[in-house]
C-alpha cells in the first residue's frame, strides 16, 4: 500500500507502508517568490529566490528542482519568521549567485547545493 505526504516545507513524497519507504514527487516554496531568472540563451533552466530562505535551480521540462540553496546564518539555518530572505539570483552552469536581506552575497556551487 502507498500514501502521500506533505511537509510544511513544501515537499510531497510517496510513502510505501510495507517498509517505510519514501520518494519526493515534487517540491515548492513556502512563501512568496521574490524574483525569477532565465540564463540568456538557455531555456530549460530557469531559477527561483523566495521569501522562505531559499533559491532553486528548475529544470522546465519536468518542472523538477535541480539545486536547492538554502541561507545559512551565524543562527543556523534560516527558518521560520526570523529567516533572511532571497531577494534575487542569477545562475551559469557552475555556480548560483544572490543576494539578501540581510545584506549578504552568497554563492553556492550547484553540485553542492
Amino acid at each position: 500500500m502507498q500514501m502521500m505526504a506533505s511537509s510544511d516545507k513544501g515537499f510531497i513524497y510517496r510513502l510505501r507502508t510495507s517498509d517505510f519507504s519514501q520518494m519526493l514527487l515534487c517540491e515548492s516554496h513556502t512563501e512568496s517568490v521574490n524574483s525569477i531568472w532565465f540564463m540568456p540563451g538557455v531555456s530549460d533552466r530557469f531559477i527561483t529566490s523566495c521569501s522562505d530562505g531559499t533559491v532553486r535551480l528548475w529544470d522546465s521540462n519536468d518542472y523538477s528542482v535541480i539545486a536547492r540553496c538554502v541561507a545559512q546564518s551565524n543562527a543556523g539555518i534560516a527558518e521560520g519568521n526570523n529567516c533572511i530572505q532571497s531577494l534575487c539570483a542569477i545562475f551559469t552552469d557552475e555556480v548560483i549567485l544572490s543576494g539578501w536581506s540581510d545584506g549578504m552575497i552568497r554563492a553556492y556551487r550547484i553540485d553542492n547545493c
